[in-house]
């Protein structure tokens, strides 16, 4: 069961990390595009 239970949390924070990372580049670009 604890073995379950850590797999949940770290897959469901690197997915959310993913989400995060992917938006904060697409942000990033946009910043540029705007700044330029």
């Amino acid at each position: 069961r604890g073995g379950r239970v850590k797999d949940l949390p770290g897959v469901r924070y690197h997915i959310v990390r993913g989400t995060l990372d992917a938006v904060g580049v697409k942000d990033r670009q946009q910043g540029r595009s705007s700044a330029l």
